[in-house]
């Protein structure tokens, strides 16, 4: 797949299919095994520990994206044997007051990845930049390694987690690559959505601080101006962040 097709297989999560996203069914939580209860870094101005008077800014909303589809749960992404770079995304979701919201539904779609050492020359369009390559007629009847239909390049890179006792969830997948949009090169991102009680309480867009194609992406820009997008990047290539849901009347 080209990179001007690359648009095309962002992976989605919302609500019943739903663009809109303003409800999710409730299911069976995780077990506890599920979320790592390790404590991650907290870009998002709270105590660790949650609580004891500090408050936290609530997280910056931003656009969707085109392909938010019903997800499946399920904290491992990387099902598909791309070449691409690991990665790991855990936080918490936390109130305004920095206490930590137990059995909130965390949703992750991006697009799919660029194999190792591949990316666009410039944020201008570059016709030998190539992300993953499907070959649907291949994979038709063929199973993820949780047993689930490989879908098309559309459904691939999202699943939804619920949140453990003190907040925390995790993923694991493969850094996204890049796509164009219009005439330039989005940079890197996530999306995401975090729901409670059922609700739909954020939808955002989340930015690698080490991604040199940041300050050329007008939606990261419109971020910035607003709050804090960005995940912070460990010395194993990993990120963190912590949503703070609105209170209700926001």
């Amino acid at each position: 797949m080209t990179a001007t097709g690359l648009v095309g297989v962002l992976a989605g999560a919302a609500c019943n299919g739903s663009e809109d996203g303003d409800s999710f069914e409730d299911g069976e939580s995780l077990d506890d095994g599920g979320v790592s209860t390790d404590a991650a870094p907290n870009p998002t101005g709270g105590d660790p520990d949650a609580g004891h008077g500090d408050t936290c800014q609530p997280t910056v909303e931003q656009t969707p994206g085109p392909y938010p589809q019903a997800g499946l749960e399920r904290e491992d992404l990387d099902l598909y044997g791309h070449d691409g770079v690991a990665f790991e995304l855990r936080g918490r979701v936390l109130d305004p007051d920095c206490q930590p919201i137990a059995g909130a539904t965390v949703l992750l779609w991006h697009a799919t990845p660029s194999p190792h050492g591949t990316k666009p020359s410039s944020v201008d369009p570059d016709p030998a930049y190539q992300a993953a390559v499907y070959d649907h007629e291949s994979m038709s009847g063929a199973t993820t390694p949780d047993d689930r239909p490989i879908p098309t390049g559309e459904q691939m890179y999202y699943g939804w987690v619920r949140t453990d006792a003190n907040g925390h969830y995790r993923f694991r997948t493969l850094r996204p690559g890049w796509y164009l949009n219009g005439a330039a090169y989005r940079t890197s991102h996530l999306h995401a959505r975090v729901f409670v009680a059922g609700e739909v309480r954020i939808t955002t867009q989340l930015y690698f601080a080490d991604d040199d194609f940041n300050e050329h992406d007008l939606i990261y820009v419109q971020c910035l101006e607003q709050g804090d997008c960005i995940m912070p990047i460990d010395a194993g290539g990993n990120g963190s962040f912590d949503f703070v849901v609105p209170d209700a009347d926001e």
